[in-house]
């Protein structure tokens, strides 16, 4: 019939901006960091997928500075090493990604068409927040859904356990390769116990937000000068 009034579902998800639902800070994590270390991320914060900053094996010009590594990733790499295989030569899922201000009926077009449950929102092309497969859910319920309450971890894990930053600190992770610069970025919350991680930090290339696990290749210097 040609006067059919419009699918809700397809109303209510071209209405709604990414940016309204998607999860943020985003959980990150640098590319040297175990998949032990990632797994581990994953359950504290009962996510399916971490934004993995820094590549170790960029191609051209155009490669991207982070990517993305899945729980299905981590399935994949079942037969690895996880202790000894670093996060950056797992994270293959595709980079799927959407401006801030696009719909989530977009997104959800693109989770579909790649069989994938997630999305990175990005901005000036770095990465800002999450949208998952549950996030279109919750948005197509009947009835407003409140997603559950997940407590703070009440101590970091023992690879994060041996840095303690405040707010104003710097968080300095080295380069791996040759001639590659380090990464700063300023420590706004230190959200484990007694300033450990995660930290909750700006980077100072890009001046995006991210909560970040660091991993053994990553320092704190004091604002206050102390050790």
């Amino acid at each position: 019939m040609s006067d059919r009034q419009p699918v809700r579902g397809v109303t209510v998800l071209n209405d709604t901006c990414v940016s309204d639902v998607m999860s943020t800070p985003i959980v990150t994590c640098h590319c040297e960091v175990s998949l032990g270390e990632v797994a581990e991320l994953m359950a504290r914060h009962r996510i399916h997928a971490v934004v993995v900053v820094g590549d170790p094996s960029p191609v051209g010009d155009d490669a991207l500075p982070w990517r993305v590594i899945s729980a299905n990733d981590l399935v994949e790499a079942a037969p690895f090493d996880y202790g000894a295989t670093a996060a950056g030569w797992v994270a293959s899922s595709p980079l799927l990604t959407v401006e801030h201000d696009d719909s989530l009926q977009h997104a959800a077009l693109l989770m579909s068409e790649y069989e994938t449950s997630h999305v990175i929102v990005v901005e000036d092309a770095h990465p800002v927040g999450i949208v998952s497969a549950l996030d279109v859910a919750a948005r197509l319920a009947p009835a407003p859904v409140e997603p559950p309450a997940v407590s703070a971890a009440s101590a970091p894990p023992p690879w994060a356990g041996g840095l303690r930053a405040r707010p104003g600190d710097r968080l300095v992770i080295r380069g791996h390769q040759l001639e590659e610069m380090e990464r700063d970025a300023e420590v706004l919350e230190a959200r484990g116990t007694d300033g450990g991680a995660p930290f909750l930090v700006r980077w100072g290339d890009t001046g995006h937000e991210t909560l970040l696990y660091p991993g053994s290749d990553a320092r704190i210097e004091h604002l206050d000068g102390r050790h």
